[in-house]
């Protein structure tokens, strides 16, 4: 495991309790930029969907310690994870391979957690990936994720983050929650391969040849994977893949 130095948390203040001195990261939002984007019932949906994530007391999943509010912002005490992201480490620290399994599986035990909670994260990327203080990775922001959601469910809004965004969601074939695993993927290969001008070409790469491609030459087997086999697929099983355990 690498060392990691203390970075602030993007969009987080950090906030000392005045009798156990344990530290949190208070996340505000200003009501009336809530209520102007029509954000609202997204604010509430978010947290209902942190409250459940944080009642499983999970290690590679965020936790919400609570919410309060003033006149003018709503707040949310978030667990303090100190690390920063891991778009910006990655840039700072050179990642072998032995490092990128570990961190990779971090993210598959969270996911597989979030998942059979009924959750699909919908927006899973480097930056939404958070080192703690011992130098473990935790998913973050829920803030377009779907509840509710079992393994055989679909949806078609398409969301996310378009560097990350599975085939799938953009020739609008339905997507369930493959598309994280996909994410994970994209996430995975940028470790491993890191330049300063991999994510730009990657994003150009994705969001413009990679449906057409995928429409043109292999729409039959994107069809059969990702639909009519989700449940028998290894997808649903990642955290059994033989690079987890291999050793270097």
């Amino acid at each position: 495991m690498l060392p990691i130095k203390y970075r602030a948390q993007k969009d987080h203040l950090p906030a000392e309790h005045k009798n156990t001195e344990v530290l949190y990261a208070i996340k505000a939002l200003k009501k009336e930029h809530v209520l102007e984007k029509g954000n609202l019932d997204s604010v509430f949906h978010e947290k209902e969907i942190l409250q459940t994530v944080s009642s499983s007391n999970h290690p590679f999943l965020v936790s919400l310690h609570g919410t309060f509010q003033t006149a003018s912002h709503l707040f949310y005490v978030m667990e303090y994870l100190p690390g920063g992201d891991m778009f910006d480490f990655i840039r700072s620290v050179e990642l072998e391979e032995p490092d990128v399994m570990f961190y990779t599986a971090c993210v598959v035990l969270g996911l597989e957690a979030l998942h059979q909670l009924g959750i699909v994260h919908r927006d899973l990327k480097l930056e939404n990936l958070l080192l703690d203080r011992d130098g473990y990775l935790k998913i973050v922001d829920f803030g377009l994720s779907k509840d509710r959601f079992g393994y055989s469910d679909r949806t078609n809004t398409v969301c996310g983050t378009r560097t990350y965004m599975a085939p799938e969601i953009y020739l609008k074939l339905g997507y369930g929650m493959a598309a994280d695993w996909w994410a994970l993927g994209i996430t995975v290969y940028i470790m491993l391969l890191y330049e300063v001008s991999t994510i730009p070409i990657l994003s150009t790469y994705i969001g413009e040849s990679l449906p057409l491609v995928f429409y043109n030459v292999t729409k039959h087997s994107v069809i059969i994977l990702f639909i009519y086999t989700y449940n028998t697929h290894y997808n649903l099983n990642i955290y059994k893949h033989n690079y987890l355990y291999s050793q270097k």
